[in-house]
């Protein structure tokens, strides 16, 4: 990766996963819990707003996340770059656990079928005073209410500055992946071995 390639925003590959969580943070097993798959770039190069979307299989029957109206239940789930396995170097965004029973309620205060979730990127300075909201669309099959979209938008100037922070993540690892290896050679002229691995005479 160039620092060029890293400033456009095709370069970033991102994916999502949303769970639901019971009241103590433990994720369920169930039918219906969790849903997760890529994340498309829809806004154009250089756009003031860097627009992503997610689209859910709503008529799946296994694999898809239900929103019960009850208090006991919460949406949490993270969205990353570069590769369809989490990890926390990947880590793009953290959503904000929400309630289901809150979602439910906006919805019937707003008449629609979308609500509001907040998630914030914790690589940006001061992140948590800019959280990044995410429009979460939801359809009724069966009586059951599922998630079948989410939608962000991330002003540029902090989609700017994340890009930057991938930039010298990158970088770091090449440094000390040199570093490394520098160590390496030395150890090996201390015990004696030429450029070439062999014994000096």
């Amino acid at each position: 990766m160039s620092k060029e390639a890293a400033e456009k925003d095709e370069a970033c590959i991102c994916y999502c996963s949303l769970q639901i969580l019971d009241r103590d943070g433990i994720g369920l097993k169930t039918k219906g819990s969790s849903v997760g798959g890529p994340v498309h770039l829809i806004s154009e190069e250089g756009a003031d707003k860097v627009v992503f979307e997610a689209l859910f299989n709503a008529d799946d029957p296994l694999f898809y996340m239900e929103l019960r109206n009850e208090d006991q239940f919460y949406i949490f789930g993270h969205l990353w770059m570069d590769g369809s396995s989490f990890n926390e170097d990947k880590k793009f965004l953290n959503i904000t656990p929400m309630l289901t029973q809150t979602a439910h309620k906006a919805m019937e205060k707003s008449g629609t079928k979308s609500f509001e979730m907040k998630a914030t990127c914790p690589f940006l300075r001061d992140s948590t005073s800019k959280a990044i909201p995410i429009t979460a669309t939801i359809v009724e099959k069966k009586f059951t209410t599922k998630l079948a979209a989410i939608k962000l938008e991330i002003p540029r100037k902090d989609w700017d500055e994340f890009k930057d922070y991938r930039v010298r993540f990158w970088k770091a690892g090449k440094i000390w992946a040199g570093a490394e290896d520098k160590k390496d050679d030395k150890k090996d002229k201390k015990e004696g071995e030429g450029e070439d691995g062999d014994k000096k005479e």
